[in-house]
């Protein structure tokens, strides 16, 4: 069981990072947005397709930032149980 702990405690720290580099990439993707906000000329197409990429993008960081606080969470509670099993023995 101490080994799985360990596993999991390294997985945890490695999600950690992703969700901080995740959340990063987050910020640039709403700085894309910004800039092209100001930018924009009305009636470009190409606009039009980079801008939806660029929502397309920020959604899916959204979602992937959600599902790895989800895992995360999952974690958190794995190690606990294993920290009370450590303990019993």
């Amino acid at each position: 069981m101490k080994d799985e702990n360990e596993d999991l405690v390294r997985c945890y720290r490695r999600l950690g990072l992703c969700i901080e580099i995740t959340g990063k990439a987050a910020r640039c993707n709403e700085s894309c947005f910004a800039v092209r906000r100001k930018k924009v000329q009305i009636g470009d197409v190409g606009s039009d397709r980079v801008d939806q990429e660029l929502h397309k993008e920020k959604e899916m960081v959204t979602d992937s930032t959600k599902q790895m606080k989800e895992l995360g969470a999952i974690i958190e509670r794995q190690l606990e149980t294993n920290q009370g099993g450590i303990r019993a023995q």
